[in-house]
């Protein structure tokens, strides 16, 4: 009873005096998981951009400049039957495991995905069908078997939304 007040008591005094326009977020201020910090702790493109921010989910074919890389054998197809699903560093996605990987590497959005290790072998560099990320295999879950990957985002609700995609193709780099 007594640890409960006093965590409840704290996540108030942590989070008194903020505005969130999205119930969600105030879970993750209390976690440490702050999307400005993400902004200035991500590397920026080389023309500038930052690369954080949602990818183009949207994205029908791929770029001249993936095409080129596939072409040159720099990168492997697993096939387009894979299925992506989405999770968050959060413990409602991850139970006592929250921010950590089964590799004990630091979860990063756009980098840290969960697969099965029997078939994406850790610390292999993925591209993902849709996506606009090279991905890097540091996780695995009770739920990531076969050909399923689950790909880190900032929150729940945004993991919710996105859902389940079908029939999306995997490559892995030689």
């Amino acid at each position: 009873m007594k640890t409960g007040f006093v965590v409840a008591l704290s996540m108030a005094l942590l989070v008194a005096g903020r505005e969130f326009n999205d119930p969600d977020q105030v879970g993750n201020y209390v976690a440490g998981f702050h999307m400005e910090w993400l902004r200035e702790q991500e590397p920026s493109r080389a023309d500038g951009v930052s690369m954080v921010g949602e990818p183009d989910w949207d994205a029908a074919e791929a770029s001249e400049e993936e095409a080129a890389e596939a072409s040159s054998g720099e990168w492997v197809s697993l096939g387009d039957d894979w299925v992506i699903t989405y999770y968050c560093p959060l413990e409602c996605c991850n139970d006592q495991w929250a921010w950590q990987t089964s590799t004990m590497e630091p979860m990063q959005l756009h980098h840290t995905i969960a697969v099965d290790p029997s078939v994406i072998p850790y610390y292999s560099h993925v591209r993902i069908g849709g996506l606009d990320y090279e991905y890097v295999a540091e996780d695995c879950g009770g739920g990531i078997k076969g050909k399923r990957i689950d790909v880190l985002v900032e929150n729940c609700a945004m993991a919710n939304e996105l859902g389940v995609d079908r029939n999306i193709e995997v490559w892995v780099k030689k």
